[in-house]
């Protein structure tokens, strides 16, 4: 079992949960650190490091076995990764959700543009629906499949951050 923890400084510290020990450290951000997941089948990192005044971020996908980095993507953040643990989904700086598999060539599709900066979000466990919130106050579905909004839940006069599904 492995833990990852990331910091402002920034670094990405590995950890060994069963002895504590720490494992390997990644340092080669330019921001704070401020997402970190791993693939269901835990062979692949992925960061974001951002610059949260600015929503200006980079995306970093780590093969954890060679402690290298395989892709680089800027002005992506990290939502989910898909559960084939071949592909992620990401908020773009431009306002557009994409699915990255970083499995094949091209690397990158776009799923669906947005109105707004898109903070959060969460996927089905059979990685059917996505659930993102965003700056605009609202919770939206998106059907993974065809890119497609689904559902807008408004959320009034506040900014959610963060989604949950049960």
């Amino acid at each position: 079992r492995t833990l990852v923890s990331a910091t402002s400084e920034p670094t990405v510290r590995i950890w060994d949960v069963t002895t504590g020990r720490e494992l390997w450290s990644l340092k080669d951000f330019d921001d704070s650190v401020i997402r970190v997941q791993f693939t269901t089948d835990g062979r692949t990192l992925a960061t974001t490091d951002a610059n949260v005044r600015t929503n200006r971020g980079t995306m970093s996908l780590w093969d954890v076995a060679a402690q290298s980095l395989t892709l680089r993507v800027e002005n992506q953040l990290v939502l989910r990764f898909c559960p084939n643990s071949s592909s992620v989904v990401t908020s773009g700086t431009d306002s557009t959700l994409r699915i990255i598999d970083f499995k094949t060539n091209p690397p990158s599709t776009v799923m669906a543009a947005t109105s707004d900066f898109v903070h959060s979000g969460v996927l089905t466990s059979d990685g059917t629906i996505l659930l993102t919130c965003s700056d605009l106050g609202t919770v939206t579905t998106w059907n993974i499949a065809t890119g497609r909004e689904t559902r807008r839940f408004n959320c009034q006069d506040t900014r959610p951050r963060s989604v949950a599904l049960s």
